[in-house]
């Protein structure tokens, strides 16, 4: 505020031909995981509950409290054997994220195993409340959940669980994929994210992805 004052007649800086600024923020780069430490952080997890949260982070993109709001019921086939999770975004923004068979399968036969119903949360705690029935998987449980699987693998970098968000979409330009879908499977509201994640690919990345478009590579 006080350099913008400055900068106005009264600031007096035209006076005396100075220009204040602020400095640009040093620009971070982004630590994100490897395929392999995701997957090594999946063979640490010890139950099945925790093995899905780490695969539906990773790959959907999803953010923590996303995760934490799907219900059985969110589990979609829009399209015979094309999968989806029903995701209820910012701003009250509903998206529908695509979903591997494979997943679908694996959180179909969790959901399955507890007997959950449609309005039933997908991901609960591993303890009954006091009324018999399991509560909803909690933002502070998943936070730690998330980092003593990284613990158990071994992995040093700081994991939480909106890295695995920065992931999905550095894999996702890494091989190509299309930017508009991008921004809609990740939320319209998440334009800055991407460049984030632009802004750390490296020139080899850059270059790869030029030859996918010259020379038609895979």
């Amino acid at each position: 505020m006080f350099l913008a004052w400055a900068q106005t007649p009264e600031g007096g800086a035209a006076d005396i031909g100075a220009s204040p600024r602020l400095p640009r923020p040093e620009q971070k780069v982004l630590d994100v995981l490897t395929r392999e430490e995701i997957q090594t952080m999946e063979n640490a997890a010890k139950t099945e509950r925790d093995k899905l949260n780490v695969r539906v982070l990773a790959d959907c993109g999803l953010r923590l409290g996303e995760v934490l709001a799907l219900r059985a019921e969110d589990l979609r086939e829009p399209r015979r054997a094309e999968f989806a999770l029903k995701v209820r975004g910012k701003g009250s923004r509903d998206r529908v994220v695509p979903l591997a068979p494979g997943l679908y399968r694996r959180l179909r036969r969790y959901l399955g195993a507890r007997g959950a119903e449609r309005r039933d949360p997908v991901f609960v705690a591993m303890r009954k409340g006091a009324d018999g029935a399991y509560p909803p998987l909690t933002k502070s449980g998943l936070e730690q959940a998330i980092r003593a699987i990284a613990r158990e693998a071994g992995i040093e970098k700081r994991v939480y669980p909106h890295v695995f968000r920065h992931n999905f979409a550095t894999e996702w330009l890494r091989r190509g994929g299309n930017v508009i879908s991008l921004q809609r499977i990740l939320g319209p509201s998440d334009l800055t994210m991407i460049q984030e994640v632009y802004s750390h690919l490296d020139t080899s990345d850059d270059y790869q992805a030029a030859m996918r478009v010259l020379l038609g590579h895979e």
